[in-house]
Formats: structure tokens, sequence, C-alpha cells
């Protein structure tokens, strides 16, 4: 989807991807085709986080439609959102009640609506995209850093041995 979105933009735009994966041979397919386009492979961790601070917009295009998306740990989305830079995400499980004000959701999941997104996105000032970005920023940091989701797994642990203690019981 973000590909076919790409090819609808006209312009000055850039697409960088990183990583490696299943779709890797229709990046570097597209990139033969689309001199705008980069794929820029592994990158280390210093490297990954300065990219991520370099970019206009993230896009984290994980279609609601595929389902073992709907249990998917968000990992790559808090990247984005620690990065302080404006998100585009779709309203994947979660995602639209937790995150929606702090990033640009893709309601529709069709190219031609995220390229009117990051297009939406991208002609907003850097300022307000600044602004937007910091808010993503700070509820990473403020509530889903690794000491407060420690505690949550922690929780979550107690509350299945308590379960399993209290079936064993009523068994024996």
């Amino acid at each position: 989807m973000l590909l076919d979105a790409f090819k609808l933009l006209k312009g000055d735009y850039r697409l960088v991807i990183s990583g490696r994966g299943e779709w890797e041979e229709k990046v570097r397919a597209a990139v033969a085709q689309d001199d705008r386009i980069a794929y820029v492979g592994f990158l280390s961790d210093n490297e990954y986080r300065a990219l991520l601070r370099r970019a206009t917009v993230l896009i984290n295009p994980r279609p609601s439609n595929v389902p073992e998306n709907k249990y998917n740990f968000p990992s790559k989305l808090l990247e984005y959102l620690a990065s302080g830079r404006p998100v585009i995400s779709t309203a994947t499980a979660h995602v639209a009640e937790e995150y929606g004000d702090k990033v640009f959701l893709l309601r529709e999941e069709t190219p031609q609506a995220l390229a009117r997104l990051i297009e939406q996105v991208c002609s907003l000032s850097e300022e307000e995209r600044k602004i937007i970005g910091q808010r993503g920023r700070e509820y990473v940091i403020n509530f889903k850093n690794w000491d407060i989701q420690g505690q949550r797994v922690y929780q979550f642990l107690i509350k299945i041995v308590e379960k399993s203690q209290r079936s064993s019981y009523l068994n024996d």
C-alpha cells in the first residue's frame, strides 16, 4: 500500500525504507523504477534513530485486515512516536483508541487515502509537525517507558498465576 501510495505523489517527496523482510524484493523493484525511493537495508540502532529524527513524517502502514496485526505489540509505532516526528498509522487493534490523538490515523486503507494523508501532513508547517511529534514523544516517554511496561507485564503474570492457583484449588 505504501509503495502504491508513493507512486501517486507528485513533486518533491522522498521515501526511505529500512529493514529486511518479505517485502524486500518489491521494495528493490520500486527503487529501480523511482529514484525518489531509497532502500537502506538493515541499520544499526544509532543509524536507525538518526534516520527517524530526519524524517518529515513516519508511516506505520499495518493493514487492519491482516489477522495477526490484531494482537501485535506496536513496537515500531512506539519507536516512531519516541522520535518526536509526526506519524501516520493505520488504526490497527487499539491504535485509534490509545494513540489516535498522537498520530494521523489512516482510516481508509487505500493507496489513494494514504497519498492524500501524506500530502496533508507534509503541507503542515515545520512548527506544526514539531508540536504534533513532541506530543507523541512525551506520551511514550511518560506512559510507555520500560518501568511502566514492565510493571504491566508483571501485573498480567500475577493475574495468570492467581487464576491458575484458584483453578487448581477448586479442582482439588
